[in-house]
């Protein structure tokens, strides 16, 4: 599954009392690293290879996807085995996992795709939009707002302050992002629910206080994206949530490196030089590199320019200061000195990517 172009913001992280260190598990002086590079994983990896690039000896860890629908399959039933199966192998080879939360997603192999808010929340009253046989939520349903607290909390008893969590990323609109649509038809029909941009801002900052109530050790991530489409008129509000979660010390993420002038011209590599200054900063392809015959993959740029463009630190792209960058599985393999389809280019390249990220 694409990403859409992204920001992330990182929080905070409760208690000793977690319900992972009740289950057995001792607490840890270890915790978040703060810094690394990662590997995004798309279900077809988590189901069929969750272990792959694990003995990459510069990977600090994985960023994996979960939906609510998943986790919670009935209101007060939950089903943490998914996250279990992903946290036990990396956290034995000492790496760290990036929990992505999601609340719809169009498509993909996921049986809960068409549907990443569980069915039960819309059966309880939540208003939604169905399109395509996607079940989209009214994000500013109070009815939705009060189901996704109650799986916030629930999630934290499990998980806040686990040692081998990196962060959450906080489940929003769109891919778990502050993307709320693609399409101009469910863009309408998000205005006859009563979308404004001030409204979906609103509802965001709403929705990060949520993940904010419920964690308080373990750092979140929020994904910021324009709302509809680059162009669509919503950076000021894209700025305005980046801006109210950095003065909160939180950590900005954007999921739309290139290295061309389409990364320069957008407004993330200056907000994060300016950002830097108050909360740390990440960066991520949303696509694999590698070269490959498949006539519509995107073309990002030889890697060496991709991670050049990513520290920035030019008269095109400020410095960033970024302590986290994430790749696609392939772009991983292709850096891995253990993996045979490693490819000199992109081995020096996150080499010398791994030297120059932020670690304060």
């Amino acid at each position: 599954m694409k990403r859409p172009t992204t920001l992330f913001i990182l929080i905070g992280l409760v208690g000793a009392t977690s319900l992972w260190a009740a289950n057995g598990r001792s607490a840890s002086t270890r915790g978040p690293q703060g810094y690394g590079i990662f590997q995004h994983m798309h279900y077809t990896h988590q189901q069929k290879q969750p272990t792959v690039n694990i003995d990459h000896p510069l990977l600090a860890g994985v960023e994996v996807g979960f939906k609510w629908a998943t986790l919670e399959p009935q209101e007060g039933q939950y089903n943490w085995q998914p996250i279990e199966r992903i946290l036990k192998p990396w956290s034995a080879a000492g790496k760290k996992v990036i929990l992505m939360l999601k609340t719809v997603q169009k498509r993909g192999e996921d049986p809960d795709a068409q549907s990443a808010t569980p069915r039960w929340v819309f059966n309880a009253g939540a208003k939604r939009i169905v399109d395509e046989g996607t079940n989209y939520p009214i994000y500013w349903d109070n009815i939705y707002l009060a189901k996704l607290g109650n799986f916030l909390r629930a999630l934290a008893q499990r998980y806040d302050g686990h040692p081998d969590i990196e962060f959450i990323e906080a489940g929003l609109g769109a891919f778990g992002t502050t993307k709320l649509v693609g399409p101009k038809r469910l863009l309408d029909a998000y205005a006859a629910h009563g979308y404004t941009p001030q409204v979906w801002t609103e509802t965001v900052i709403k929705i990060l206080d949520l993940h904010r109530a419920a964690f308080s050790r373990t750092p979140i991530a929020v994904a910021l994206s324009p709302f509809q489409r680059e162009g669509d008129g919503s950076n000021a509000w894209v700025e305005k949530i980046a801006r109210y979660a950095a003065s909160k010390g939180i950590i900005v993420y954007h999921h739309g490196l290139m290295a061309n002038e389409r990364f320069v011209n957008k407004p993330y590599a200056k907000l994060f030089h300016e950002l830097s200054r108050h909360t740390k900063t990440a960066l991520g392809l949303d696509g694999p590199s590698v070269p490959k015959n498949k006539p519509k993959r995107r073309n990002f740029g030889a890697i060496g320019d991709i991670v050049r463009y990513a520290v920035g630190g030019t008269p095109e792209v400020p410095r960033t200061h970024i302590s986290y960058m994430t790749f696609y599985v392939d772009d991983v393999t292709a850096s891995n000195p253990n993996s045979p389809r490693a490819r000199p280019d992109y081995v020096d390249a996150f080499k010398w990517l791994h030297g120059q990220l932020r670690r304060d």
